[in-house]
């Protein structure tokens, strides 16, 4: 099949059975496809081999007709977009973006028999009933600038599409007929149309009186007249599923006609030409520029969102790293090389995109295949076909199978690459912890705004400037603007944080750091009996930041003694489990100074101190305790992560919602136990957010939405109740990971979970909101400084209006200052509000306030401290736990 969903192609010819030796033969048989690189020995148009069959597409309905079209078509596989002059557009049916497709029309299940199509309806509304206003109205108005550029319709009225119903008689049960059928009238629909063998969706109406069907007598290439009725449906518009369907399937081609290639699932497209590329040749990478980019309706306009991406390529070959892990392995080489497995790669011959599944050893490149009749090895191929010379003959092959799509679209064998000619992407572990890469990357990949800026304009310019992209766009009465989108938005000012008594600023840059050193926390812990553990070689340092600790702890009015320091016989795991089970018993903190970051000691430890022999634990690694002048400032930060682990707080925001209980959920997926992931809450239980009480559960399958949610809330209001004498009166939960596709099973399980156990609780109707926090969003802000330069906007900007969704109750919040780089402001969607009687200036200034709790960091944090937590709590307990914690430590913060 051409073009994948995930950028991936057939080109490389599997062995044939008849050449192969026994063992390869069984494994072949059952594993790689036989036959030629293609299907049937023809690479696909513009030189992408793996294709299917004319035939075969012919079968499946994907793609006839003209050339150049058909790549595309099947591309696709589910749409299909039909061009006059570039083929007939009878592709497969279905969504065309990874959902569940949906049948419409009335003749949708005409003669039995189901027929997949487009989604159609409105867009659901995720705002709550009672919201008349999402704008907010405190603060200063600023002016600011986010990378959309506006898509206006050509001819200066909304954009509409027209739905027509299609029916034939006699009935027509094959899809492929009814869509050959139906290009029959490529003259009179115009050049671009959309058909899933029921429902047809034009830019503009077949006949002036849409009122009556429309007959139409259409031969079949057997000779049989069918009647073809076009029924006009109804006008949709640029709120409807549908529309975002064409939209997507418009940005995929536009970046087709560019050249660009499709790498991962998130629909990010890359240029590799080596004249786009950015080479680090200290460190033998390229780093390839890429964008994704979507068309939707925002609250008056269409837009197009543009985001930029970068791709590590590295030029070692799959080949170089299987030699260099057998150098390193040995004798688990082959256990070692499992690091490939779902691993990315791109060949050297078409700069196409693989995904590697498995590795198969009894194969090589002297292997031969079945070419058109003719027995060919790879070597042969590769140097015929594509002029590279393989000069390893023993190196084991690359298996890449067909996706859940591919197998839909009827292929089923897996096909094989190359080591030589495959390049790895991504970093290694060693790469991601060498500081001078990470440097030498940041001064590429982290764009000041103004850079930044001008990539997505670069876009806008080379979309603009090519005729097949402009043809596509203008099909459908649309155009670009060439400008990003300029807009009003508010700043809602600094904030001012509480410490015992002490007001203080947080600034404008969000940063109150030096005040930690000289005013007393907001509730100091007590640290009185502790243990240093260290081995013998870090003896001085952990002396030196003993003494540290005496220096800073002091001030924070922390009820402190010094500690019992313990030398363990060596940094082994069980080293240091040894001191713990002999001297830790009974303490109130045991603190560990690491050698090195060793992830096994690190997680063996965490999950004896939280699960087995629960205590509140400090881990520090010596390299960190040995920068000379700035150990102060680290014992400064390690007392305040300290304080808080012991029950304690570092300061307070004013919240003046009274019985207020504040949640934050995130999930993360096990690390170990494969299939499971664990849910974590973090939930305020004092007015000022200095008070916590946590848990996490464990739920079957890896997804997002946790099943035992309700759970979770039921532990949290029983803990609010012990804490505080009665249930709260109200409750705000902070929802990170949730996708748009998820709002709706979010709101009809947690939501009435929530509901449920509030009312049984308390009797009385529940007063709740629930807002879904997306970190991971394209949306970037720009402000504008005197000059007229863009520049990172000012922590407390919001934005609720212009480029936010009609459908929903949310806002940008830009709550970070950062140093480098283009700030990234996190979406807040609103999805219940039940009975609080809170405004959207409200809900604005709690989550930007919330944002300054984050007790770890001197400053804000991207997300409401609940969220963080949770996050942290999760990553805790599915990266070295691996079960929940023990129930002692849940009104501690022992995951900092």
């Amino acid at each position: 099949m051409a073009g994948r969903a995930r950028g991936r192609a057939r080109a490389v010819p599997p062995p044939a059975q008849a050449a192969a030796p026994p063992a390869a033969q069984a494994a072949a048989s059952q594993q790689e496809r036989p036959g030629p690189p293609v299907g049937l020995g023809a690479p696909a148009p513009g030189g992408r081999a793996g294709r299917a069959s004319a035939a075969t597409q012919q079968a499946r309905g994907e793609a006839h007709g003209a050339p150049g079209y058909s790549g595309y078509a099947s591309r696709m596989e589910a749409l299909s977009l039909s061009s006059s002059g570039n083929g007939n557009g009878n592709g497969a049916s279905g969504s065309g973006n990874g959902d569940e497709t949906v049948s419409v029309g009335r003749g949708s299940l005409r003669g039995g028999l189901p027929r997949s199509g487009f989604r159609t309806g409105e867009i659901t509304s995720m705002k709550p009933l009672s919201i008349q206003k999402k704008q907010g109205t405190k603060g200063e108005v600023i002016p600011l600038v986010a990378n959309y550029f506006r898509v206006k319709p050509t001819t200066g009225n909304d954009f509409t599409i027209h739905h027509y119903n299609v029916s034939f008689k006699p009935d027509q049960d094959i899809e492929l007929d009814r869509k050959r059928l139906v290009s029959h009238h490529r003259e009179m629909l115009g050049n671009w149309y959309l058909f899933d063998g029921a429902s047809l969706f034009l830019f503009k109406t077949i006949d002036k009186d849409t009122t009556q069907p429309l007959m139409l007598v259409t031969p079949k290439p057997s000779g049989e007249n069918v009647n073809v009725t076009f029924k006009h449906v109804g006008v949709i518009r640029s709120s409807d599923y549908i529309v975002l369907q064409i939209f997507s399937i418009l940005m995929r081609r536009s970046m087709d006609h560019l050249n660009f290639k499709l790498i991962g699932f998130r629909r990010e497209y890359y240029d590799l030409s080596n004249e786009a590329k950015m080479s680090i040749p200290r460190h033998n990478i390229d780093l390839a520029p890429g964008y994704v980019a979507s068309i939707r309706q925002q609250e008056n306009d269409l837009f197009m969102c543009v985001g930029v991406r970068h791709k590590v390529i590295r030029k070692d070959s799959v080949l170089e790293f299987l030699m260099n892990k057998r150098k390193e392995a040995g004798d688990n080489f082959r256990e070692a090389c499992q690091d490939l497995i779902n691993a990315t790669v791109i060949t050297t011959y078409n700069n196409e995109t693989y995904r590697i599944d498995d590795i198969n050893w009894e194969a090589n490149p002297t292997m031969t295949f079945d070419m058109k009749g003719t027995p060919t090895t790879f070597v042969d191929y590769y140097q015929k076909k594509w002029r590279k010379n393989i000069t390893n003959m023993t190196q084991p092959l690359l298996v890449t199978r067909p996706t859940k799509k591919d197998r839909r679209g009827g292929e089923q064998k897996s096909s094989l690459l190359i080591p030589e000619l495959c390049l790895m992407t991504g970093i290694s572990e060693a790469m991601r912890n060498d500081f001078n890469l990470k440097r030498e990357m940041l001064k590429v990949t982290s764009l000041e705004p103004v850079r930044l800026g001008e990539r997505y304009k670069g876009l806008i310019r080379k979309l603009s400037a090519n005729q097949e992209v402009m043809r596509d766009i203008e099909a459908w009465g649309l155009g670009f603007e060439s400008d990003l989108v300029k807009f009003d938005a508010r700043n809602l000012g600094q904030q001012t944080l509480q410490m015992q008594g002490v007001n203080v600023p947080a600034g404008e840059n969000a940063d109150w750091g030096q005040y930690l050193k000289n005013n007393a926390v907001e509730r100091p812990g007590k640290l009185q009996r502790w243990v240093v553990i260290a081995v013998p070689q870090d003896q001085r340092v952990a002396q030196d930041f003993i003494q540290g600790m005496n220096k800073v702890i002091r001030p924070m009015r922390v009820q402190y003694s010094p500690p019992q320091l313990v030398m363990a016989e060596s940094d082994r795991t069980q080293a240091f489990q040894a001191k713990i089970q002999e001297t830790c018993r009974g303490v109130d903190l045991v603190c560990m100074i690491f050698p090195n970051n060793k992830a096994e000691r690190y997680h063996s430890l965490k999950k004896l101190l939280c699960c087995d022999l629960p205590l509140p634990s400090q881990v520090v690694l010596s390299k960190t305790l040995q920068k000379g002048k700035s150990n102060l400032a680290v014992c400064t930060k390690v007392a305040g992560q300290i304080n808080c682990k012991l029950g304690g707080a570092l300061w307070r925001v004013q919240i003046p919602v009274k019985g207020l209980m504040i949640c934050g959920y995130d999930a993360y997926h096990d690390s170990k136990l494969k299939g499971q992931s664990v849910g974590a809450v973090v939930v305020s239980l004092d007015a000022g957010c200095t008070q916590y009480y946590s848990t996490a559960t464990y739920h079957e399958a890896r997804e997002e939405i946790s099943t035992k949610f309700k759970i979770c809330m039921e532990k949290c209001l029983d803990a609010y109740h012990a804490f505080n004498g009665n249930y709260p009166e109200k409750i705000i939960v902070y929802r990170d990971g949730v996708g748009e596709g998820q709002l709706e099973i979010v709101k009809q399980y947690e939501v009435a979970a929530i509901s449920s156990v509030m009312h049984q609780k308390t009797g009385l109707p529940p007063k709740l909101a629930f807002i879904v926090v997306s970190k991971r969003i394209n949306t970037r802000l720009f402000a504008i400084d005197g000059r007229g330069t863009y520049v990172n906007p000012q922590p407390g900007t919001v934005v609720d209006d212009v480029i936010t969704c009609p459908e929903f109750y949310d806002f940008f919040l830009v709550s970070q200052s950062v140093r480098q780089g283009t700030v990234s402001p996190t979406m807040y969607n609103i999805i219940e509000d039940t009975g609080l009687g809170l405004t959207p200036d409200h809900y604005q200034m709690l989550t930007f306030r919330l944002c300054h709790m984050y007790f770890n960091w001197p400053g804000t944090v991207r997300v409401p401290a609940h969220c963080q937590m949770a996050h942290k709590l999760a990553f805790l307990t599915g990266q070295s736990l691996h079960k929940e914690a023990d129930a002692s430590l849940s009104m501690k913060q022992y995951y900092l």
